[in-house]
């Protein structure tokens, strides 16, 4: 936009700001910073249109006979910034059950909102990560009445930060 071009923001999801938006909840991450930081950009012309999946880069993109695009879109370039949108199941027995969430599927509807009814329930977080421990904190401040930490190597070895651990411990989480 500085250099003059026109730019224009798709996004998938219903609020902007990507993995950052839905990965990380508000309780580590102001959010009307962050929306500041977003009014900034579009204030300098950028335009942003949420809700919107691309999967035809090559319709964005403007005609062109010289090279064989006859066909496409008013874009000369489309730059592709995915993030990091995906979590992997821990390879145990039960692993495929209804009620074992991936970390950023349920990061994902804290952070919009939506998060699963857990009043009165027994959590369990498998592994000792920061993404790991995001639920764990997430999942105590949307009523769960138990959360545990299970680690698969001891604690001292968990790569979440230390300070981190302190705190989730200090809210009631339970580390085994």
């Amino acid at each position: 936009v500085r250099l003059g071009h026109k730019v224009k923001i798709f996004d998938a999801l219903p609020v902007a700001g990507g993995m950052v938006r839905v990965g990380i909840p508000p309780h580590r991450l102001p959010y009307e910073r962050m929306d500041w930081e977003i009014q900034q950009v579009l204030d300098e012309g950028v335009e942003l249109q949420l809700n919107t999946y691309i999967d035809d880069i090559p319709g964005l993109l403007r005609k062109d006979e010289a090279i064989g695009r006859p066909d496409g879109g008013p874009y000369d370039a489309v730059l592709i910034a995915t993030g990091a949108h995906v979590a992997k199941k821990v390879n145990i027995p039960g692993n495929e059950h209804p009620d074992n969430w991936l970390s950023l599927d349920f990061l994902k509807k804290v952070c919009l909102g939506n998060p699963p009814d857990l009043h009165g329930h027994k959590v369990a977080v498998i592994v000792g990560g920061n993404v790991a421990l995001d639920c764990a904190r997430s999942a105590v401040r949307v009523g769960a009445e138990e959360v545990r930490m299970i680690f698969r190597k001891p604690k001292g070895e968990m790569t979440g930060f230390e300070w981190e651990v302190e705190i989730a411990e200090e809210e009631g989480v339970q580390m085994c």
